[in-house]
C-alpha cells in the first residue's frame, strides 16, 4: 500500500512540473483578426462577394491572441465595429474597429468618350469598398472589353451596366444588305440603315430598290435581316 502511494505521488509530481502540459501552454487563443473576420463572415445579412477581401483596422494595444469576442456588433456603412475581447489571461477589452469588404473593380484609366470600342488599355484594375458600389455596376472585364461606351465613361468611376452596349455594326445613314428570309428561300437587296444597331438589335432601314422603309434585325457588320411571314 505504502508503495502505490509512494508510486502515484512521484507521477503526479512528475505531471506537475512538465512544462510541456503547463496549463498556460494548454490554452490556446486565435488571433484577433481572425476572431474579427469569422464575425464579419457568421451573419447571412453580412453579404461578401466571392471575390471580396475583408481589410481590418484594428486599434493599437490589443493582444496578439484571444479566446473569443463577444457583443460584436458592425455598420456596413461605415465599416465600424465594437467588441468585447476575451483573452487567453482571461482579462476583457472593449475595442473599436473598421473593417472594408473590397472587390476588384475595372475603372477607366481616363475619360472615355461616347461611342468608344473598349480595349484593355482603357481600363486598370483596382480594389473598391463593396458597400459603396452603385447597383448595376460591372466589374469584370470579361463583361466590359469589347463592348462600346454608350456615354461618357469617367476616370476611376465604376461603369453601370446601361453605359456599355454591344459595339455598333450598323451606322445610321451608311448603306447595308438587306436579307431577305421566306422559309427556305433568302434573297438580298441593297438598303441603307436610318438607326445605328448593334449586333441583335432591331433597326429601321430603306429599300434603296423599293424605296420601302423596313424594320430588320441586325445579324452583321453592315448586314441585316428581314424575315417575311
Amino acid at each position: 500500500m505504502a508503495l502505490r502511494l509512494r508510486t502515484a505521488l512521484a507521477a503526479l509530481a512528475l505531471f506537475a512540473a512538465s512544462p510541456a502540459l503547463a496549463v498556460t501552454d494548454i490554452v490556446e487563443g486565435a488571433p484577433v483578426s481572425v476572431l474579427v473576420e469569422e464575425e464579419l463572415l457568421s451573419s447571412d445579412e453580412r453579404e461578401i462577394p466571392a471575390d471580396g477581401k475583408i481589410e481590418l483596422r484594428l486599434p493599437e494595444g490589443l493582444p496578439e491572441t484571444a479566446l473569443r469576442l463577444e457583443d460584436f456588433s458592425f455598420d456596413p456603412r461605415s465599416g465600424l465595429f465594437a467588441a468585447r475581447v476575451i483573452g487567453v489571461d482571461g482579462l476583457t477589452l472593449t475595442f473599436r474597429g473598421q473593417a472594408m469588404v473590397t472587390v476588384p473593380t475595372y475603372v477607366p484609366r481616363r475619360r472615355i468618350p461616347a461611342g468608344t470600342k473598349l480595349t484593355e488599355q482603357d481600363f486598370r484594375l483596382v480594389h473598391m469598398n463593396a458597400v459603396a458600389m452603385p447597383a448595376g455596376a460591372v466589374r469584370h472585364p470579361e463583361d466590359i472589353l469589347g463592348m462600346e461606351s454608350r456615354r461618357v465613361l469617367l476616370q476611376d468611376r465604376p461603369i453601370l451596366a446601361g453605359s456599355i452596349s454591344e459595339p455598333r455594326v450598323v451606322t445610321r445613314g451608311e448603306k447595308v444588305t438587306i436579307i431577305l428570309s421566306n422559309g427556305g428561300l433568302d434573297l438580298s437587296a441593297p438598303g441603307k440603315a436610318l438607326e445605328d444597331g448593334a449586333r441583335g438589335d432591331d433597326v429601321r432601314v430603306v429599300n434603296l430598290g423599293s424605296h420601302v422603309t423596313l424594320s430588320a434585325t441586325v445579324i452583321g457588320e453592315g448586314v441585316v435581316q428581314v424575315a417575311v411571314q
